[in-house]
């Protein structure tokens, strides 16, 4: 039996849904099977995916319902209190876990699947304000100088992928969906197109110079164009002849990553995440323009690149206040106020 009372066919003859013709999901469909259409149709990034459809069969445990059609109020009154009092699970967790939920009671709202309003979920299921304060890796100018040079004795394609995760600051699975055309000239200078990125949103990265000048060093060597088509980053593993694609992975990339600041002697916690947040930094410290490493980082909101370039702000906070305050040395400010006149 389908998932929803109205076929997905018959949906594309509808010109238009109005309210009273939205389709609904099946009475007789059980949690499993409604969650995975959720995770499928709602959520496209798989972490993203994975971390929801945890936190959801977990709800749907501890509330012990079957079929969304049994959910009432007081079902989301005992999950939210088994939620809150348990100590498996930070602040932050319980957060995502509410977030994940009500995300799923909306889309399940918006296909008549449960009699409750959304005013009533979101009542019950109010979601804490968590701040989590993460230490960062980020790397030092000496630091990223040994970094590159130990990437250029690796080869032109270690090389390359560094240059391009430092100079544009993509997310690594977005480094390793790059394909050859997607590192092209805008009439300005070159610009990385990102094609669906996290939230399935594209964008435009512009790059230095020095960005577009080593993928073209790996790509000759390689003997690809820059207008050929197929994934930038080749995997290099000859025995895996059977693979249906040989384009990099995350996973090597992130071996790779983490691979070359061993050999240039970096001691810190280097990941794909990690350059990220070295080039937010630096671009932040280069710019101090939060709105320009939002729009790089291709994040929906100003709040979620503050978490990148706070330490930032909040070293600039330290040596706001003057030195002779304290008896050190440095200009003193004058603390005269001029009479009204």
């Amino acid at each position: 039996m389908s998932l929803f009372s109205q076929s997905e066919e018959n949906l594309e003859m509808v010109p238009a849904l109005t309210l009273d013709r939205v389709p609904t999901l099946n009475p007789d469909s059980l949690m499993p099977q409604v969650i995975e259409a959720f995770l499928t149709s709602q959520i496209p990034n798989k972490k993203t995916a994975r971390g929801y459809r945890r936190h959801i069969l977990a709800a749907v445990d501890m509330m012990a319902i079957e079929r969304l059609s049994d959910l009432q109020p007081v079902h989301l009154m005992d999950y939210k209190a088994d939620l809150m009092n348990t100590m498996r699970f930070g602040m932050a967790t319980k957060a995502q876990a509410l977030i994940a939920l009500r995300s799923f009671l909306s889309w399940g709202a918006a296909l008549r699947g449960h009699d409750l309003q959304m005013v009533q979920v979101n009542y019950l299921l109010p979601v804490p304000k968590v701040k989590v304060i993460t230490p960062h890796e980020i790397l030092s100018d000496k630091e990223i100088t040994r970094y590159l040079a130990a990437a250029k004795l690796q080869g032109r394609r270690d090389y390359a992928l560094l240059v391009v995760a430092l100079g544009s600051g993509v997310r690594v699975a977005e480094l390793v969906n790059l394909d050859v055309q997607d590192i092209r000239f805008d009439g300005m200078g070159s610009v990385i197109h990102v094609r669906q990125g996290k939230g399935g949103k594209d964008r435009m990265v512009p790059v230095r110079k020095e960005v577009r000048k080593a993928v073209d060093a790996y790509l000759d060597e390689t003997g690809r164009k820059p207008t050929d088509k197929g994934p930038l980053f080749l995997s290099e593993d000859r025995a895996m002849g059977s693979r249906e694609s040989w384009r990099l992975t995350t996973k090597s990339a992130s071996r790779i990553v983490k691979a070359l600041a061993e050999a240039a002697g970096i001691r810190k916690r280097v990941s794909p995440h990690a350059l990220r947040h070295t080039f937010a930094a630096a671009t932040f410290m280069h710019s101090r323009n939060a709105v320009f490493v939002m729009k790089l980082l291709g994040h929906a909101s100003i709040a979620t690149t503050m978490r990148y370039i706070d330490h930032l702000v909040d070293s600039d906070l330290r040596n706001a206040s003057p030195a002779f305050l304290v008896g050190g040395k440095g200009p003193k400010v004058s603390l005269s106020l001029k009479k009204a006149a």
